[in-house]
Formats: C-alpha cells, sequence, structure tokens
C-alpha cells in the first residue's frame, strides 16, 4: 500500500516542483519605466513610452519559453528600445534623454491580487525618462505576467491570444524566496 501510494505521489510532486521551478524569481524578467518626475504630463508620458516598449517587444517575444532567450533578444534590442523610447517622448514634444539598460536591479515586495514578488534582485529591462525621479511602472515580461497600470488583474493584450501578457497565479513558491536587502525605491 505504501509503496503504491509513494508511486502515485512522486510524478505529482515532480509536476509541482517543475511548476514551482517554472515562476521561481531567478528565471524572471522585468521591464521597469521610471518617469522623469512626479508632474501628472511625466506620469503619462511614461505610460506612452510603457505601451510603445510593450508594443516593441510583444513581437520580438512571441513564442519565447526559456529566460535566457528572453534576455539574449532583450539585449539584442537595447538599441531599437532606447530610440522607440526617445522617438515616443520626442513625438510629444520632449526632449530630455532616456537611459536604456538590462542588468540586475533592486526591487520591493510588490503584490497584485493573490500575486506576490517578494524584494529581491530581479533581471530586468530598465529604462529611464530624463532624471528619472518620478513613480516608476513594471511588470514581468517572463514568464509573461505583464499587468496594465491600475488595473488589478486586467489582461493587457489585443485579439484572440495573449502573445506576451498572460494572468496566470504564481505558485507560493515566490513567497518562499526571500532577500535581505533594505533598498528603497519609488514604486506606484
Amino acid at each position: 500500500m505504501v509503496t503504491l501510494l509513494m508511486a502515485m505521489a512522486l510524478p505529482l510532486a515532480a509536476r509541482l516542483y517543475q511548476n514551482e521551478e517554472a515562476f521561481s524569481p531567478y528565471n524572471l524578467i522585468r521591464v521597469h519605466i521610471i518617469a522623469n518626475s512626479d508632474s501628472p504630463w511625466d506620469q503619462q508620458l511614461k505610460l506612452k513610452v510603457r505601451d510603445r516598449i510593450v508594443g516593441y517587444l510583444t513581437p520580438q517575444l512571441a513564442g519565447v519559453e526559456d529566460s535566457r532567450e528572453c534576455q539574449a533578444i532583450i539585449k539584442a534590442n537595447l538599441d531599437s528600445l532606447q530610440k522607440e523610447a526617445q522617438d515616443e517622448l520626442r513625438r510629444h514634444n520632449y526632449h530630455y534623454g532616456v537611459k536604456v539598460a538590462f542588468g540586475t536591479f533592486q526591487f520591493p515586495t510588490r503584490s497584485y491580487g493573490d500575486l506576490t514578488l517578494p524584494q529581491g534582485q530581479y533581471r530586468a529591462l530598465k529604462v529611464v525618462l530624463g532624471e528619472g525621479e518620478g513613480k516608476n511602472w513594471w511588470c514581468v515580461v517572463f514568464p509573461p505576467l505583464c499587468f496594465q497600470e491600475g488595473r488589478d488583474s486586467a489582461l493587457v493584450y489585443q485579439g484572440d491570444k495573449p502573445p506576451l501578457f498572460l494572468k496566470e497565479r504564481v505558485l507560493s513558491g515566490f513567497e518562499r524566496h526571500a532577500w535581505n536587502t533594505g533598498s528603497k525605491s519609488r514604486d506606484q
């Protein structure tokens, strides 16, 4: 009887482990856009740049199933992403600089409904507009868990299939990963 239970439990345990590892904080990639300031216009401009960056990344990352592949695609497109952000600023007659980088950055704990990402170091595409003194917007681009600001669990996509943005419940494995860094971050 014990052998039968073990035989039934092992495949289930392996599947749960695989699911948990699929959503490990170590394989997440975030997109982080920081506004020039907290002025209403700079905050709106941040959202316009967000839409432009997300619009550019969506076809680039369609079908990506591995965080290393996602990272490689983002890194290969840094110049294009910089140009997209700069063009969006110019389109609205703003001419301050844009810094685009891919690296490991500190993030605070963030919750959206039952999804919680603990504070810690995450790989991210970081877009800093102007002085970068304003509130920011972020999402998880891999695995695709981006949420639209102000809509706790809204899906962000067009058409009948979400190519990049997909709401999923992240398993409690996230909560088991904790980092003890006290870095402050301006988060909206």
